[in-house]
């Protein structure tokens, strides 16, 4: 039981002899009154496990079984296979073994057993700065309405009048 759980479980029995409302236990534990009653409910029948999550200490439904892992790895460490990358090795494991994994699976297998590597993404720079322009060229703008046409002229300044800019 970690830290969370067991302050957890100490408020549901505050809650339960009395000393706090269900209300005040559930805004401490960050969850709604209806379900500190629950809770409370369950605490009844199963004791202070209450606050234990009921999947804690088993296996996922969702975990690739050993005999497969087993002979995925058995088939990357070949030397057919010993140039191949983990998205690669985790389609051909698909096409040609019947082997439906995912490529980050793969990944971590290959990282576990030495087969690869794991490289940091290489981060380029973004923006490269330049020095800035002087600013020895001004721009004298007209505009001509009739037909909308802009006329631009750039002229040189001496550094005596830029000054003055």
């Amino acid at each position: 039981m970690n830290q969370e759980e067991r302050d957890w479980l100490e408020w549901l029995k505050r809650a339960q002899d009395g000393v706090v409302t269900q209300r005040q236990a559930a805004e401490k534990m960050g969850v709604s009154d209806r379900w500190v009653r629950k809770l409370l409910v369950r605490m009844k029948t199963d004791g202070d496990g209450v606050v234990v999550h009921g999947l804690r200490g088993r296996t996922s439904n969702r975990q690739i079984d050993k005999q497969t892992q087993a002979r995925a790895m058995e088939l990357l460490k070949q030397a057919e296979w010993h140039d191949f990358g983990p998205t690669f090795a985790s389609e051909q494991l698909g096409k040609r073994h019947g082997i439906e994994v995912s490529k980050e699976t793969v990944r971590a297998w290959m990282v576990a057993s030495g087969l690869w590597k794991a490289q940091p993404r290489k981060l380029g720079e973004t923006h490269f700065w330049r020095a800035r322009a002087s600013r020895t060229c001004i721009m004298w703008g007209t505009h001509s309405f009739p037909s909308a046409t802009v006329f631009r002229r750039f002229h040189t300044l001496p550094p005596s009048e830029m000054k003055s800019l």
